[in-house]
């Protein structure tokens, strides 16, 4: 187990973060106005298939990678591909911030799974809380759009652990590269037939490109980076920062503007990575 962050790298980890979650709203509401063209499942997978063009021409990554290392990454794609089909059928559905909140409960998990002390349990304590405070009563309004929050949830959980496997690799960006090129090519024959419209509007090509690159590029390479300071549990707990970046976005670019009982929850999940600067 890696020694503890000092106060300089816990809080530079909090910027990066931070910076990534800006990076991924901002890219979810620019998908979410482009729905009408192209559908939520379909933008999911042009999302990957521009993260994995862009991977590939940066890292020219060998598909060599051993059966393990090769499980790993394969594992890792497919659960972050299901996790943004998730979100994207949220969001058409419910706010943004909320989706997000539901979707930080996998994160809360890892975080008491991954605890070492009672502080720790505090910590996750009062991050639930202001999760369940931003949620409110959207379970009874909108229960599809709630079940895929919950559903990018689980994904979520998962896709931390599999973020530090990949994250131990000596050549872990590769790594990435190769999942994204492999999930791309084997969803195509299945996806490609929703995304034809897209192919025909410059405007839209100009958006998918942007989404993939600041929701998944942009994203994906600050948790790699996070991580090895943080460690998953760090991460996981890190990750409380999220709703609120996504409640801004959705003020600013959706016009969601959040409600005092919102406000409350995202003060309660700041709180809680306040109380962890110290150690993990």
């Amino acid at each position: 187990m890696s020694n503890p962050p000092g106060r300089s790298a816990w809080w530079r980890a909090t910027g990066m973060t931070t910076l990534s979650g800006i990076s991924q709203h901002f890219g979810a509401a620019l998908a979410f106005s482009s729905f009408s063209v192209v559908g939520p499942t379909a933008m999911a997978w042009l999302r990957l298939l521009v993260a994995a063009v862009f991977m590939g021409v940066w890292r020219r990554p060998s598909f060599r990678l051993g059966r393990t290392r090769l499980a790993v990454a394969v594992g890792y794609g497919s659960v972050t591909a299901g996790m943004n089909i998730s979100v994207y059928q949220a969001i058409e559905r419910i706010p943004l911030g909320t989706v997000t909140a539901i979707e930080f409960c996998g994160p809360v998990v890892v975080g008491a799974l991954l605890s070492r002390s009672l502080r720790d349990w505090a910590a996750v304590v009062l991050a639930a809380a202001g999760v369940l405070v931003i949620t409110g009563g959207m379970w009874a309004q909108e229960v599809i759009g709630v079940l895929f929050a919950a559903g990018a949830a689980v994904l979520y959980a998962i896709k931390i652990v599999l973020t530090d496997r990949i994250a131990r690799s000596p050549r872990s960006l590769d790594d990435l590269s190769v999942a994204f090129a492999v999930l791309t090519i084997a969803l195509a024959p299945v996806m490609f037939p929703h995304t034809l419209r897209a192919w025909t509007s410059g405007t839209t090509l100009l958006a998918i490109v942007t989404v993939g690159i600041l929701s998944t590029v942009v994203p994906y390479l600050i948790d790699q980076y996070t991580v090895r300071i943080a460690g998953p549990g760090g991460l996981a707990v890190l990750l409380a920062l999220l709703p609120g970046t996504a409640t801004l976005v959705g003020a600013l670019a959706l016009g969601q503007v959040p409600t005092l009982r919102e406000v409350v929850g995202v003060a309660l999940i700041m709180a809680a990575v306040g109380s962890r600067t110290t150690r993990l």
